[in-house]
């Protein structure tokens, strides 16, 4: 009785009640912030013991080793590989249109560069930088908070590497380390974040 003097429900003949119009977008709004309060907890949960110096340093030494890598997949992509790095990258646009989370399609961009690079040096020394499993959503929800948008760095990287280009791919590599840089920075302007 209280959802139909709401509007939320209407009557179905015999069936019962259905949802009105106004009941779904009640529920869609619902649902929205229940994600919304799911992200933010776990975000305020991964950012503990992350510094503002900490990320920092992680993302200079990234640049360092990820702008090499990016230029040798681009010198050893094969037709296999750009299309899986494709898909990443399209799937990250999906997640990203629909509000969710993308750290695993962070995870899965980079670390597809590191394989297709087929340096194991590089590749080992990049996943002992991004051995901290909590490293992606911190950045993530940093990213989000200065609205900043990842996909169209990984987008830039990922048509480097296509079009075989490896200092195209370094530079579009750079660029997208150091646009997390300046999130980090911009973030710790306007948020809580320690400095040790």
């Amino acid at each position: 009785r209280d959802f139909d003097l709401s509007g939320y429900t209407e009557k179905s003949g015999f069936q019962g009640r259905t949802l009105s119009d106004q009941g779904r977008a009640r529920l869609v709004a619902l649902t929205e912030r229940e994600k919304r309060f799911h992200w933010e907890t776990e975000f305020s949960s991964a950012l503990k013991g992350h510094s503002r110096d900490q990320l920092l340093e992680v993302l200079v030494a990234r640049r360092a080793i990820e702008s090499e890598l990016a230029a040798l997949a681009a010198e050893n992509a094969t037709p296999e590989t750009l299309a899986k790095l494709r898909s990443v990258v399209e799937q990250q646009r999906k997640t990203l249109v629909s509000g969710l989370v993308t750290a695993d399609q962070d995870v899965a961009f980079h670390a597809h560069i590191a394989d297709m690079a087929g340096n194991r040096v590089l590749a080992a020394a990049i996943a002992l930088i991004r051995q901290d499993s909590q490293l992606s959503p911190v950045l993530e929800g940093i990213r989000r908070h200065v609205h900043s948008m990842v996909y169209i760095d990984h987008a830039a990287v990922c048509d480097a590497i296509v079009a075989h280009d490896p200092e195209t791919a370094r530079r579009a590599m750079v660029n997208h380390i150091n646009n997390l840089i300046l999130d980090v920075k911009r973030y710790g302007e306007t948020a809580p974040l320690g400095n040790t």
